[in-house]
């Protein structure tokens, strides 16, 4: 699929989106059959499946691929929801403190909660990692990921993936903003003792902050824009909007919340942007529910070479190849014999080549196009 037609198509889906949403008459929405697998292929590419097929039936469509997404979607809610409160009864045994987060309660406010679609439960715990392990453990859930980055991730019966944050943001790649989370604080959650809450403010600053962390890495796509659309028309008119400007001054995402949240109110109304909005709206687009490798890479080298005393290519070669004490601790060989982790410079290049291939490759095209 050429960029004109992913473009098209995707503001089809956007068109039939805001049925749902704004009550938009269904009579300006013209589909030809060859537009259903365009179609299915940018909405499961957004994460925008259910929303997209529970649109179709309101515009008076018909699709078998869509019917499957739109009923695999109820069940997943049900069971997810199920699995959710279970984890939160356990959490409150084991006396640990804890913050749900994102999907789990932004699903609230989507007209059904089935329609924002979720691939796993994401949790803020302020406890021991080991006791949060040992709880997710004796739960059922077998551990994917263990202190690696500012989450943990937990899996069970192959649907259920939970990502238990030690933070709220990874401190190594968002200083800034890993202290301003740091020293939030967060309401009693109804009748638990350790179940917290965020306020409207906080959950929309998250929401914000996330997806900042997204577009900074690989880039987020068009169901970050419909979170925020959603969320602030449902709670603006309860939100102090001059706290929540003073607060993204100092987390220093004041205009990048301007921007977005801009973007944002525009979603479902293409014909009033501007050519330059135009231009950010591709970039949501093309980037998928999580962004892609291609951003990922070409963000990362922008942030390596901006932060290089002398920024090059090469400067940024020598810092992919370095190695880090974390990289010794996790090898069995280097851990026993850390006087030759120097060679970690050479091996790592080569395993990276023969486990990775199209990733290094796509990487030393980025690179080669750096600065042109």
């Amino acid at each position: 699929m050429d960029i004109t037609e992913h473009r098209r198509i995707s503001l089809i889906m956007l068109d039939l989106i805001a049925l749902i949403v704004d009550n938009k008459d269904a009579s300006d929405i013209v589909l030809e059959a060859s537009d259903f697998d365009a179609l299915y292929k940018i909405a499961t590419y957004n994460g925008l499946g259910a929303i997209t097929a529970f649109a179709l039936k309101k515009a008076g469509y018909r699709n078998e691929y869509f019917d499957i997404i739109y009923a695999k979607a109820q069940r997943k809610n049900i069971l997810f929801d199920r699995e959710y409160h279970f984890l939160c009864e356990k959490l409150d045994e084991a006396e640990i403190r804890y913050l749900p987060l994102k999907g789990i309660l932004l699903k609230q406010i989507y007209p059904s909660p089935c329609l924002r679609e979720m691939t796993d439960i994401d949790i803020f715990f302020d406890s021991s990692p080991e006791k949060v392990k040992s709880v997710m453990l004796q739960s059922g859930y077998s551990c994917d990921q263990y202190d690696k980055t500012n989450h943990d991730v937990y899996r069970k019966a192959s649907l259920f993936c939970v990502e238990m944050h030690r933070s709220l943001v990874d401190e190594s790649l968002f200083p800034t903003l890993y202290q301003y989370f740091e020293k939030l604080t967060y309401a009693p959650a109804g009748n638990s003792s350790f179940r917290m809450q965020m306020t409207n403010e906080q959950m929309y600053i998250h929401l914000i902050s996330h997806a900042y962390i997204h577009d900074t890495l690989a880039g987020t796509g068009l169901r970050t824009l419909l979170d925020i659309y959603l969320y602030l028309q449902a709670y603006s008119d309860r939100m102090d909007m001059d706290n929540i400007r003073r607060e993204l001054e100092l987390a220093g995402l004041s205009e990048y919340e301007m921007s977005l949240r801009s973007l944002s109110e525009k979603l479902l109304r293409y014909d009033t942007m501007s050519s330059e909005e135009k231009e950010l709206l591709d970039c949501y687009i093309f980037a998928g529910k999580y962004g892609n490798q291609t951003r990922f890479i070409q963000n990362r080298i922008k942030r390596i070479m901006s932060s290089s005393d002398k920024p090059s290519k090469l400067a940024y070669i020598r810092k992919r190849i370095s190695y880090n004490q974390k990289n010794i601790e996790i090898s069995p060989f280097y851990s026993k014999h850390p006087e030759l982790a120097p060679l970690l410079y050479i091996t790592r290049p080569f395993n990276a080549l023969f486990t990775r291939p199209k990733s290094v490759l796509l990487e030393l095209k980025e690179i080669k196009k750096a600065n042109k």
